[in-house]
């Protein structure tokens, strides 16, 4: 997620795009979220495998459970329906990403889920369908480190506003 911030405030692009570098995403479908942004039909639009005619590729069935799950602790922050919000594949205009940037956790891996929970009023969300390549580059990032971070982030969406993450972790610490 930092690195998307990082890259996204050093740009003086009038639109940002998130592709991972594995190849795992279809980049053909950049052009087609671009003009969705240009006839002003969304304020995101998001590359999915979970609306029709997407789909999560060779996945294990355990994988795809998890992010079904994943999927499942971040509807309440949401406040916007999007059936793939573990998208890392998806593009907004920067006075979108603007707007979002002061409220930015910046936990984990999960940008997208960070960006629409940050805006100050639900986004308009268009989600594009996309199949989901084998990885051909790299590892898998998903680690027990990965899905701390992942709950941090829900949890500092859910109450960061009145706590600090980190008073909640010292707090449950202490009760334990």
């Amino acid at each position: 997620a930092s690195a998307f911030i990082e890259g996204a405030q050093a740009t003086l692009a009038e639109n940002i795009a998130a592709i991972d570098g594995d190849l795992q995403h279809d980049e053909t479908l950049l052009p087609k979220m671009l003009a969705v942004l240009r006839e002003g039909r969304a304020d995101i639009v998001v590359g999915s495998r979970h609306v029709e005619g997407g789909g999560m590729g060779d996945f294990a069935a355990a994988r795809v459970g998890m992010s079904n799950f994943a999927t499942l602790l971040a509807r309440p922050v949401l406040r916007t329906p999007i059936t793939d919000p573990m998208s890392g594949f998806f593009m907004l205009p920067r006075p979108v990403f603007d707007r979002a940037m002061p409220r930015l956790s910046a936990m984990g891996f999960k940008i997208l889920l960070d960006i629409v929970a940050s805006l100050p009023e639900p986004p308009r969300v268009v989600e594009l369908p996309y199949e989901f390549r084998t990885r051909q580059h790299g590892e898998s990032k998903l680690d027990a480190g990965v899905l701390k971070d992942y709950l941090l982030l829900i949890i500092d969406k859910l109450i960061g506003h009145i706590l600090p993450v980190r008073f909640v972790l010292f707090a449950g610490v202490g009760a334990v």
